[in-house]
């Protein structure tokens, strides 16, 4: 993607791996986790520890032009995240932004509703160009929490699976294409 460039999709059934989770002893134990729940184990180049999602959730991804590596870090995630909320808000839901305690891949830029994290942020900065990428999970919240379960586990690490799950845990009415249009229509 080049600068100026923004998507919208549905992804297919992913466990993405932060470059820290690699380091860890239980890495591959985690891999194959993933796999026996049905996600595929890939190393994004941005963000902090494990995450997943299938087609039932929707990746915004938005490449910018950036004058250096750490110019315009906290504007980026300020302005991507403004952007789902306002989405999120136009489907009638009250989403919150801010780490929850216990998170996984905990954030500042998350965002829950009734206290259950289902957008991700993260950025990823080269020379000259800028990645805001965010999932929204909208669905498969049960998936989500037993591959989360099953992953964190392996890479010892310590959250609270009562935070994990997707819009549909709390809206049951709002689908993946709803909030895709609904991505898609917002403005950057």
């Amino acid at each position: 993607m080049i600068p100026g460039t923004r998507r919208v999709f549905r992804p297919g059934p992913t466990a993405a791996f932060g470059r820290v989770d690699r380091l860890r002893p239980g890495y591959p134990v985690a891999q194959e986790a993933a796999r026996r729940r049905g996600f595929e184990p890939i190393l994004r180049e941005g963000g902090g520890h494990a995450v997943v999602y299938d087609a039932r959730s929707v990746v915004l991804e938005e490449v910018t032009a950036s004058d250096g590596i750490v110019a315009g870090i906290q504007e980026r995630f300020d302005e991507g995240t403004a952007r789902i909320v306002e989405a999120l808000r136009s489907l009638g839901l009250d989403p919150v932004v801010g780490e929850l305690p216990g998170e996984y891949c905990a954030g500042a830029h998350s965002v829950s509703l009734d206290g259950i994290k289902v957008v991700g942020t993260a950025q990823r900065v080269t020379r000259g160009a800028a990645l805001f990428a965010a999932v929204v999970l909208v669905g498969g919240g049960d998936a989500i929490r037993a591959a989360l379960t099953d992953i964190y586990t392996a890479l010892e690490l310590d959250w609270d699976p009562s935070t994990a799950g997707a819009i549909q845990d709390v809206a049951p009415h709002i689908t993946p294409e709803s909030v895709e249009a609904a991505l898609a229509g917002v403005q950057s």
